[in-house]
């Protein structure tokens, strides 16, 4: 008896090529990967030179947070802004040309408690304080917002 090429028995499971390997890639990814690490690290200099180049505005605002008299209030917005201006620009100015200088580099016009309290503090340092907290919000949004001169 012959057998018949039509039975089930003579079936045999699909052989299937291997799977299509992921490595090498092709030319089009390598270029992508190199263009992604490129921006990435591009992004993450500009980052970290940012980060350093703002370290002096970390540590005022620091040692902000622990003053306790408007005479270190007024150390600490002087000493900022020698962090980022030359001496001999920061160094004569005082009362209202402190203050005109302040607003100036950074848009933001201090009230008059702090006018008053900026052109006597390092001379006549008042015993009450009682304008403490005007002058520290002042002080933490110069710190946080100025522009550097040009």
């Amino acid at each position: 008896m012959e057998k018949d090429p039509a039975d089930l028995s003579n079936l045999h499971d699909i052989v299937l090529p291997p799977d299509v390997s992921w490595w090498p890639p092709a030319p089009g990814w390598i270029a992508l990967l190199i263009i992604a690490i490129i921006v990435a690290s591009y992004y993450a200099y500009r980052t970290f030179r940012s980060w350093r180049e703002n370290a002096y505005r970390r540590e005022a605002i620091r040692q902000l947070a622990t003053a306790d008299s408007s005479v270190q209030v007024a150390e600490i917005l002087r000493r900022t802004a020698l962090a980022v201006a030359p001496r001999e620009e920061i160094a004569g100015l005082q009362g209202d040309a402190w203050t005109q200088w302040l607003s100036e580099r950074s848009n933001l016009e201090p009230s008059d408690v702090v006018r008053e309290a900026l052109g006597r503090t390092i001379y006549h340092p008042s015993p009450s304080d009682s304008d403490l907290p005007a002058l520290k919000d002042f002080a933490h949004t110069w710190i946080s917002h100025h522009t550097r001169p040009c």
